[in-house]
């Protein structure tokens, strides 16, 4: 009977496993997560009135907000989306086209990194007023932020992929008497792809956060800009709307990055969309 019982409990384990393992059950398990938060919530800032409106707005009132504000808030989204997206994807032209010749020459490497390293280590925010100073206000401005801040993630990321190749593979490109070209086109290149995405997984998020900051610092529109007013009118129900779209516009932008590379790194299933 007891080795039943145990045969019993470990299909049981075996079976709940290979539920959670999969992607329906990680998907099933996200939502459920995010349902348990959504009530906890409804519940202590509407029902129960634990928390006061003025401190923290309950779903339901931000949901109404939402709908009786969505064309204004809409409106300053695209600003944002647009400042973001252009600032990630300049990062991911420039951090290729630099990583490149610093791969291949090795001195140029040690003169270089130091200053992208030093540069990075600048607080963005602090110099935003001085890149607005020069620049001035506008989408301008707040696409260099959003191209600064999302750089070097991707930067670094696409250095170490150019550079982990197998030093077997490196010895091969060699012998046989592979150009530089060739090299970069047929192994380099490829063999950087997952970490060049994982850099970009990183690059979106920061890239709309940097547009985002330049709104907040002297934007005329955007939803940074729109967030800031919202708390100088005390509308908390309508700041938090905005955030809550911002957060879901920079996970879907994430969630496209992961797309992109199960797609294009087909070789290599994205952690995301693994099945184990």
């Amino acid at each position: 009977m007891s080795t039943s019982v145990s045969e019993f409990q470990a299909r049981l384990s075996a079976s709940a496993g290979s539920v959670l393992s999969s992607r329906t059950g990680r998907w099933g398990l996200s939502l459920l997560g995010i349902g348990i938060l959504l009530v906890t919530w409804e519940l202590a800032a509407g029902v129960l009135d634990v928390v006061p409106d003025y401190v923290l707005a309950a779903p339901s009132e931000v949901v109404v907000t939402f709908l009786d504000l969505q064309g204004l808030i809409f409106e300053n989204l695209w600003p944002t989306l647009t400042a973001g997206l252009l600032g990630f994807c300049i990062a991911v032209v420039l951090s290729i086209v630099i990583a490149v010749p610093l791969i291949v020459f090795d001195g140029l490497r040690r003169a270089l990194m130091p200053v992208i390293v030093g540069a990075n280590s600048v607080p963005r925010v602090t110099l935003a007023p001085l890149i607005i100073f020069y620049i001035g206000i506008g989408t301008y401005s707040n696409l260099l932020i959003a191209t600064w801040i999302a750089f070097f993630p991707i930067f670094i990321n696409t250095i170490d992929g150019l550079d982990s190749i197998p030093e077997e593979t490196e010895n091969l490109m060699t012998v046989i008497g592979a150009t530089t070209w060739q090299e970069f086109r047929y192994v380099r290149f490829f063999n950087a792809l997952p970490s060049i995405f994982d850099g970009m997984k990183v690059g979106v998020s920061l890239a709309m956060i940097g547009a985002v900051v330049g709104e907040f610092v002297a934007g005329q529109k955007g939803l940074g800009f729109l967030a800031l007013f919202g708390l100088r009118a005390l509308n908390l129900d309508m700041v938090i709307a905005v955030v809550l779209l911002l957060g879901l516009t920079t996970t879907t932008l994430i969630f496209v990055m992961y797309l992109l590379q199960d797609r294009i790194v087909f070789w290599q299933e994205a952690s995301f969309f693994a099945t184990e």
